[in-house]
């Protein structure tokens, strides 16, 4: 046998420090490339969890996004809405001055909105066929 305990072969008497030095010099180069390769699987793994990060930033971006979008959409259907109402009412309007023959002054909307405080219930006076009743106080009528 060889050395105890180790599967490689006895060296050669005449060779022996030769033989040592490759192997010590084998060594070094296999230790070298470890060390090589852990640190390139450092940088994977650093790179794979700075992507992890961009995508999770990127969701949260898209989620802003969305959250702006449905936003508008609603303020864009509040616009619409009040200018229905104004067009409504507008037409009303034009519908009593021509069925009385005279000027009507017509209350829109926005003009009750207000006069009830947003058609609050501590205005509300009653209820009836036609939904609830309020108590409005309207300037210059």
């Amino acid at each position: 046998g060889g050395v105890a305990g180790s599967a490689f072969p006895p060296p050669r008497v005449e060779g022996e420090r030769r033989d040592a030095a490759e192997v010590e010099r084998l060594l070094e180069g296999a230790r070298r490339e470890v060390v090589g390769m852990k640190e390139k699987c450092e940088m994977m793994v650093e790179a794979m969890a700075a992507m992890q990060e961009a995508a999770r930033e990127s969701a949260r971006e898209r989620e802003v996004v969305r959250e702006e979008a449905a936003a508008t959409l609603v303020a864009a259907q509040g616009v619409l809405q009040a200018a229905e109402r104004e067009r409504l009412d507008t037409q009303a309007a034009g519908a009593a001055q021509a069925r009385w023959g005279r000027q009507v002054r017509v209350l829109f909307y926005g003009e009750l909105e207000a006069a009830t405080d947003g058609f609050s219930l501590e205005r509300r006076i009653g209820v009836g066929g036609f939904g609830s009743v309020f108590l409005a106080v309207l300037a210059g009528v």
